[in-house]
């Protein structure tokens, strides 16, 4: 098909023909182009419109600047207070589940004369298991402004009983079942008190609401808890919006509600109700200051959780009743041993005191510890300070498998890792290995002392290794053994041999370390170098000196043949002389001739 031409003709112009396709494409241009100038131009007023207001529909604003908030309103989203900048809220919000307000470092939150309230109201009441009288959970009814008599209707929660309870009015105590109780009150009954009793193995939680009941005067009233006189309850209350502080919180006149706070920076408050707000989680490095606040409706049985090194001053603020503390100092700990077949209980352990369930060691010698609670500031302005032991159960290594355990028992220090420490343990130094003496031939042996301390109290059953020069073991007859007990020196004797090279040579001998030990070399007795030994060539036989011995030999042998043949001669010829002597007189020359022939022929 053909293009289309339009053509427009004009006084003084020249006729112009555009084809439809290309005016197609430079309308679609110039649209593009003019919607991305707009989104250039309108994106900054965005922004600045966002942050001058809460967030609305789950948005993310950033306050980069110096922002009030001063208009009622509902706040659902996130906010991030950048370093330098500032919000202040002098408005009551409306805040929406999972909202956010991220004070980053440097960034300050304000509240002056403002509020944050959850939308999320609803929550039960956990009673806190204690029957004593001055510390029992309660309910204040109010009565000076109800007219004839009534009746309170308390309720459990959701999949809670009454059963095992007591609900206490004016000192009598009546049985409670089921899942809801009836209380009756007469007519100008004062202000009184229910309180609860019973077995701490029972769990009870109240529904967040009571009914009171005017039998045929007027319609049945519901009132939050809440909104009445309670003590030394526990809420249910998840929190359902965040306000993360590392920077800084400033609140005067403030209303906090259903909050979860965490604080790694600086949160000050004054004259400021805090409500189902607590506890408040604190690191080492946050600093709490609290001046005239009010602090009420816990999720644990105190307002703070501190570190060890929180800074907390809470002067003239108040807690409700007796068992919901102002704060806990709590510790995550580790516990460094030297070896890793440790078993140990804590005593005077967290709080109240109480001694632990053995608690073994990991491969790497650490042992991790339950939550430790080491400080209470408890809700009658009094302070208390963990002391714990730890007590060793068994401490073994090859060292020690037939002797004593190691370890004794010992403080357990206020700090996140600790390196258990003892005087029951053993320190090895091999002071000195010393030969007998300092030449010996290849194919001899020399006797080595090895002379080892013991400085620590733990007393100890070690083996001695010993290698050469190029790092093969050396042969000193298997692994010399010594039992050396604490705060002692002991030596003990080997022979080394099997040297091949000649020369001078020493004999590298160290501890065998305990297949247990978790930290290299924490027991000592590492390797030293003894005094050299001048290993020699073994004598040889030489070239015209081979014959020696056997000709010395045959010599001594000549000589005590001859002089054993001289002794015989002697012997015999003594013999003869005797015999002359005792020669008779009678007998004949021709005797005597053939006597003579025969002593010859004996000597021949």
């Amino acid at each position: 098909m053909p293009a289309l031409e339009f053509i427009h003709e004009s006084e003084g112009l020249k006729h112009l023909t555009v084809k439809a396709p290309i005016m197609r494409r430079l309308h679609v241009r110039a649209t593009s182009i003019s919607i991305l100038l707009l989104m250039l131009i309108c994106t900054p007023f965005i922004g600045i419109i966002s942050a001058n207001e809460p967030p609305d529909g789950g948005q993310s604003i950033t306050i980069t600047g110096d922002v009030t908030w001063d208009q009622d309103d509902d706040f659902d989203g996130i906010v991030d207070i950048a370093n330098g900048a500032s919000l202040t809220i002098s408005a009551d919000l409306d805040v929406a589940n999972e909202s956010r307000i991220m004070v980053h470092p440097g960034g300050t939150l304000s509240i002056s004369n403002g509020s944050l309230n959850a939308e999320w109201t609803d929550t039960d009441y956990s009673w806190m298991r204690n029957s004593d009288e001055g510390h029992r959970s309660r309910i204040m009814i109010e009565t000076a402004e109800r007219q004839g008599s009534f009746d309170v209707i308390l309720t459990s929660a959701k999949n809670s009983y009454f059963n095992g309870m007591n609900a206490v009015v004016d000192g009598t105590a009546t049985a409670m079942e089921g899942d809801n109780h009836t209380i009756s009150f007469s007519a100008g009954s004062p202000d009184t008190w229910i309180e609860f009793t019973g077995a701490p193995v029972y769990e009870m939680i109240l529904s967040s609401e009571i009914r009171i009941d005017y039998p045929g005067i007027k319609p049945t009233e519901t009132i939050p808890i809440g909104d009445i006189p309670h003590e030394n309850w526990m809420v249910n209350d998840p929190g359902t919006f965040d306000i993360d502080i590392q920077g800084t919180m400033n609140a005067n006149g403030a209303h906090i509600y259903g909050a979860k706070i965490n604080v790694v920076g600086s949160l000050n408050l004054s004259a400021t109700d805090i409500v189902r707000s607590t506890p408040i989680l604190a690191a080492d490095s946050a600093s709490i200051k609290m001046n005239a606040v009010d602090m009420k409706d816990s999720r644990n049985d105190h307002h703070i959780t501190a570190g060890t090194q929180t800074v907390i001053d809470l002067t003239s603020s108040t807690v409700h009743g007796t068992l919901v503390d102002f704060w806990e100092r709590q510790l995550d700990q580790t516990i460094q041993f030297r070896a890793n077949e440790v078993i140990v209980t804590i005593a005077d352990f967290g709080y109240p005191p109480s001694t632990t369930n053995p608690i073994p060691t990991n491969e790497q010698g650490l042992m991790t510890l339950p939550l430790r609670t080491i400080e209470i500031g408890f809700a009658d302005g009094t302070i208390w300070n963990e002391d714990a032991t730890i007590v060793i159960q068994s401490y073994k290594t090859a060292w020690n498998a037939q002797l004593a355990d190691y370890g004794s028992s010992t403080n357990l220090p206020i700090e996140t890792t600790t390196t258990y420490e003892s005087d029951v343990l053993p320190m090895l130094t091999i002071d000195s290995i010393i030969p007998e003496e300092t030449s010996v031939s290849t194919d001899g042996r020399v006797k080595m002392n090895a002379t080892i301390t013991n400085s620590g109290s733990g007393d100890a059953r070690i083996g001695l290794e010993c290698f050469i020069g190029n790092g093969s073991a050396a042969d000193v007859g298997g692994y010399p053994v010594l039992e050396i007990p604490g705060e002692s020196t002991r030596s003990v004797e080997f022979t080394w041999r099997g040297v091949v090279d000649t020369g001078d040579q020493s004999i590298t001998c160290g501890i065998i370390q305990p297949a247990q030990l978790a930290i290299e070399g924490a027991y000592g007795g590492l390797p030293i170098d003894s005094e050299a030994v001048s290993w020699t060539e073994p004598v040889a036989e030489t070239e015209g000196f081979g014959m020696l011995p056997l000709i010395t030999a045959s010599l001594v042998g000549a000589v005590l043949v001859g002089i054993a043949a001289l002794q015989y001669s002697a012997n015999i010829q003594k013999e003869r002389d005797e015999q002359r002597k005792t020669t008779p007189e009678t007998m004949t020359d021709s005797q005597k001739t053939e006597k003579d022939r025969s002593e010859v022929n004996d000597i021949d």
